[in-house]
């Protein structure tokens, strides 16, 4: 068995070129040539270059970030025809982009203040010998982006993947092959650290087949569909590999009897289809109690009845389309597999375009609950607060968790019982930071909320004298 024989790419190809498809009407917005195997190899034994100063990398992102102000009208026309954002959510992305490229120096320093771990051997006499966790980076690191944020995710994680000393390899999505390959040009184009970075367009399987075979790519991070991430997971392993795996998450939003109804049904409406839904932040479900439920759900059927679908590039539509037909289906067939529940509004979908969609009253253990959407789909049920936690313990991929609500002893509460990695109190939760922390994706085994320069180091336990430390300090990032 190959490595990656598992994975099946949803590809459409004509001799050498993979055709990327618009989501939004289907047509072919470019033709890109897809490496082989036997290319990998050539690309990935360029990767020799010494090791990238921060100063090099600093210049390099500054360069990248002329490059994206100068090319953003293309850039942005492609993005948008290959994710089906809106205008005002594809507009957020590149914008974003480019802020994270000018503020990038100042988010690394703010990064640099590491606590230091340092213990003596013993402590019950004097000793000369300590202990120390100090961090040394991948020796290279093998990136895999998703198709709702490939070209962002990818800029970000190269970003602090060079930083942290690393060498880096990036695989774009091949849904997103046309922003994938304008990529792979800037970086050319803008003088990176010499033997440092590769960007590949690339089914996945190859990608990861030579990965698992190249000695020196010490990490595979994987951010993508549930579906492949813990098969991943064990190739990494039998490989000897660090794995980093990012999956979709599972949002649940918390409405007290304390928050207005109209407040938190225009958050939610927005939280559940911003970026058409498909992001690992997207609110899925909502618990209310059965006092508010009602209310609750008029308003958010009102709002959601007036996002009707339709062509993104019409910077009037509200709603645009999901990555495919088959995705769409998907998600119906999801919001409709309950025996107790019924969908208030929406629940239609064409080709790709789909509905927002309402659906009350799921029970407890229908699949919708504990996988959530990812679409502009969600659930809402009444509990009272009492039964909330049972409710939060069946969520198989609590990545963001979010509270409405005024009372302290509330938030409190959420503090305690919530299993999420990120936590939002009064806020939307779909908004993201190019900046924040990422991690707490639970079947990934370990992958703690941390800083991005942190995700491409190894923590490694010195013991030794005291003047062998000061000597490990000058080597090792402390």
């Amino acid at each position: 068995m190959n490595a990656c024989n598992f994975w099946q790419d949803q590809a459409s190809e004509e001799g050498d070129g993979h055709l990327v498809r618009s989501v939004i009407d289907g047509s072919v917005i470019a033709t890109v040539p897809l490496l082989d195997t036997r290319s990998l190899h050539v690309a990935m034994d360029a990767l020799h270059g010494e090791v990238p100063t921060q100063s090099e990398t600093l210049a390099f992102l500054d360069r990248l970030k002329c490059k994206v102000q100068k090319d953003l009208k293309n850039l942005s026309s492609l993005h948008q025809e290959e994710s089906g954002f809106i205008h005002a959510d594809n507009e957020e992305v590149i914008l974003g982009l480019i802020d994270f490229l000018d503020s990038f120096p100042r988010y690394a320093e703010a990064c640099e203040v590491v606590q230091r771990n340092d213990l003596p051997h013993v402590f019950s006499e004097r000793c000369s010998r300590h202990m120390r966790i100090v961090h040394r980076a991948a020796q290279c690191v093998a990136i895999m982006v998703p198709q709702n944020a490939s070209l962002g995710l990818a800029v970000l994680a190269m970003a602090c993947a060079l930083f942290s000393g690393a060498r880096v390899v990036v695989r774009p999505s091949q849904q997103c092959g046309a922003t994938g390959a304008w990529l792979a040009e800037m970086v050319a184009l803008c003088a990176p650290p010499v033997g440092c970075i590769a960007v590949v367009n690339c089914k996945a399987a190859d990608f990861l087949d030579v990965c698992m075979a190249r000695p020196e790519i010490e990490m595979i991070h994987y951010i993508g569909s549930d579906r492949f991430a813990l098969e991943i997971l064990r190739q990494a392993h039998l490989h000897g590999k660090h794995a980093l795996i990012d999956g979709e998450g599972n949002g649940i939003l918390l409405v007290a009897d304390d928050f207005d109804i109209a407040d938190a049904a225009s958050l939610i409406t927005k939280a559940a289809t911003r970026y058409n839904g498909q992001t690992c932040t997207s609110v899925n479900g909502v618990l209310v109690t059965p006092a508010r439920q009602v209310k609750l759900l008029e308003a958010m059927a009102a709002q959601m009845k007036q996002l009707e679908p339709g062509d993104p590039r019409e910077v009037s539509t509200q709603l645009g389309p999901l990555f495919s037909a088959q995705q769409a289906t998907v998600m119906l067939e999801r919001a409709k597999a309950s025996n107790s529940a019924r969908i208030v509004c929406g629940g239609e979908t064409d080709k790709s375009y789909m509905q927002a969609t309402l659906v009350a009253d799921p029970a407890p253990d229908d699949v919708m609950v504990h996988q959530g959407f990812f679409g502009p789909v969600c659930w809402m049920a009444a509990a009272p607060v009492k039964q909330w936690s049972d409710w939060l313990q069946r969520n198989r991929f609590a990545l963001s968790d979010t509270l409405l609500s005024h009372d302290d002893g509330l938030r409190e509460w959420m503090i305690r019982h919530s299993r999420a990695g990120r936590l939002c109190f009064n806020e939307d939760p779909s908004i993201e930071s190019m900046f924040e922390p990422w991690g707490g994706y639970a079947p990934a085994a370990h992958n703690p909320v941390s800083q991005w320069l942190n995700k491409y180091q190894f923590a490694v336990q010195v013991d030794a004298d005291v003047v062998i430390q000061q000597t490990i300090h000058s080597v090792y990032r402390a």
